[in-house]
């Protein structure tokens, strides 16, 4: 069940947005696809971006309650003079953008591969080289940048990565 954040800091809450709202944000495909969904599927998508959006960025300031269950609102968060209160409209929006993410994405909001290409492969060895976007001359945004951009301000800047949410991960 889908218990959205007020901006009091509810005890329970475990999205920013409901379906109505991630409705009128979406456009296009991915408003199509994103209606497409079940009832349950849709609130699912909501819980699982939510999740993502708090877990991933080192937030400004302080949770609102200790008793909170998400890590909106906040306090003592002043962007450009401003005192955010309450859920930023900026986290909303990230929220609707990573379930639109996660829609398009078969791997989901936690694959790691963003926008890598493969430039060589050997099969003896089982070894791959990857070239990222960037890297290759591509002007692309990743799905991460644009949760970055769409956030920023908000959370606090990690200087060891270009994107807050992006990490690799290697398996043996």
């Amino acid at each position: 069940m889908l218990i959205v954040e007020d901006g009091s800091g509810l005890p329970n809450a475990n999205a920013y947005v409901n379906i109505a709202w991630v409705e009128e944000y979406l456009v296009g495909d991915h408003l199509q696809a994103f209606t497409a969904l079940t009832e349950l599927k849709k609130e699912a998508v909501i819980i699982v971006a939510t999740r993502y959006i708090d877990g991933v960025y080192p937030w400004k300031g302080k949770r609102k309650t200790l008793e909170q269950s998400l890590s909106w609102p906040r306090v003592e968060v002043v962007i450009e003079g401003f005192t955010i209160t309450g859920v930023p409209s900026a986290v909303m929006r990230a929220v609707a953008e990573a379930v639109s993410l996660s829609i398009d994405n078969p791997d989901g909001l936690f694959n790691a591969d963003n926008d890598r290409i493969v430039v060589a492969e050997k099969v003896d060895t089982l070894s791959q080289t990857y070239l990222y976007g960037k890297q290759a001359g591509k002007e692309t945004i990743t799905k991460f940048e644009v949760l970055d951009k769409v956030l920023k301000g908000l959370y606090r800047l990690d200087t060891n990565s270009s994107s807050v949410g992006c990490s690799k991960v290697v398996r043996v």
